[in-house]
């Protein structure tokens, strides 16, 4: 699976948790309403609840975001990583204490476009 078919697989699975919190509170207040027991509604709350946060756990124990883009952890560090090399290569060939120049600014950006243009399987 790529990196954005799981993350939308991550999202659906939050939204039906939320989803099943929202229908459990509704239900409680009908429950309440009606004076009936409120033990399943809030069984049914407490369900919701769980698949959300593991849907969050998820999504921060897989992702990580660069320039704006929910990448895989070890794609994430493989970025950061040819990022860090081209700033190094092109901060050889200048003097020390001058400012970075635009080349190294379009390699920065250069990485982000690959980044969001390639679609790379796991």
């Amino acid at each position: 699976m790529s990196a954005s078919t799981e993350a939308i697989l991550i999202d659906l699975i939050f939204g039906l948790g939320a989803l099943i919190v929202i229908a459990g509170l509704i239900g409680l207040l009908s429950s309440r309403r009606h004076k009936r027991s409120l033990r399943p509604m809030m069984s049914v709350i407490l369900c919701g609840v769980g698949i959300a946060v593991i849907a969050l756990l998820l999504n921060n124990l897989l992702f990580k975001t660069y320039a704006q883009l929910r990448v895989k952890k070890t794609q994430y560090y493989e970025i950061t990583s040819l990022t860090t090399n081209m700033h190094q290569s092109l901060a050889s060939s200048r003097t020390p204490h001058q400012p970075i120049s635009p080349q190294a600014k379009k390699a920065s950006r250069n990485v982000t476009y690959l980044v969001k243009h390639t679609n790379q399987t796991t």
